[in-house]
């Protein structure tokens, strides 16, 4: 999606119809997909302190189906909806979270999970899930959190995609753990790394969560959106934020140089 394009779009063209516009609900689960390719990523990383256990901490974000109606966006959107924009059903979307949540909590409620982990929680804004538990103590002294929610996971990825597919259910950010280590070293290392800055920008184009997977394709990772102050944190490393501030975003090379000489590091 290159903004620096829609930039230039300001008054809406003749609306398009639904059909034209909607490209359809993934044919697979995605949040299956980013499962796997995490476990496989790292099953065969050893390390000093024992081999890839699995995951235990998880946020699995969904988005708000389509009504199937196209509507004439906000009048600050326009530039980026420039043919339509769906209409996006949230209370759909909030009623499969939840469906979602009473089948995760229905799997955590049996061991070794329910001893391990505190009972999975959900937020309607943005709509997301959360399982699992935040310990960062040794493993090895603490071998009840060694627990593997893959399972769990992987049910919920196969039915949410089977009752809601236009939910489309996506990790938001995932961590797990090897042997003794700590979670919060595995979850810089699986999910952070190469991520080494940590930038702030202006942000006037609608829900960002829409492009998230997009931008992470690109290396680029939607990490917070400021609806009041139109700002959007992104982290990645820093030649691939400068390709898609340029490319994607629209910024000159001046621009960018300066924020990303303002962005944070990230270890």
């Amino acid at each position: 999606m290159k903004f620096k394009e829609l930039r230039e779009k300001f008054s809406l063209t003749e609306m398009k119809t639904f059909d034209q516009l909607y490209k359809g609900p993934p044919k697979k689960s995605q949040l299956l997909e980013d499962v796997q390719q995490m476990n496989k990523q790292w099953k065969n990383t050893k390390t000093k302190d024992g081999p890839y256990g699995g995951i235990n901490d998880i946020t699995i974000r969904f988005s708000a189906p389509p009504t199937g109606n196209v509507i004439e966006p906000d009048p600050r959107f326009k530039s980026l909806y420039p043919d339509g924009e769906i209409e996006s059903d949230y209370k759909l979307g909030i009623k499969h979270a939840k469906d979602m949540l009473k089948v995760a909590q229905r799997l955590s409620s049996r061991e070794p999970y329910k001893s391990a982990f505190d009972k999975p929680s959900m937020i309607d804004d943005p709509i997301q899930i959360y399982i699992g538990h935040q310990y960062k103590g040794d493993y090895n002294k603490d071998p009840k959190y060694k627990v593997d929610i893959t399972p769990i996971i992987e049910e919920i990825a196969k039915i949410s995609h089977r009752k809601e597919p236009a939910a489309n259910a996506r990790m938001k950010d995932m961590s797990g753990f090897y042997g003794g280590m700590s979670e919060s070293i595995v979850y810089e290392r699986a999910i952070t790394e190469g991520k080494n800055l940590e930038i702030v920008i202006d942000w006037d184009y609608g829900d960002p969560r829409d492009y998230a997977a997009e931008w992470q394709d690109q290396g680029v990772y939607l990490q917070d959106w400021s609806k009041k102050d139109f700002e959007i944190t992104l982290h990645g490393e820093d030649k691939a934020l400068e390709s898609w501030l340029i490319n994607d975003y629209g910024m000159d090379k001046k621009e960018v140089k300066l924020v990303l000489r303002k962005g944070k590091k990230i270890r």
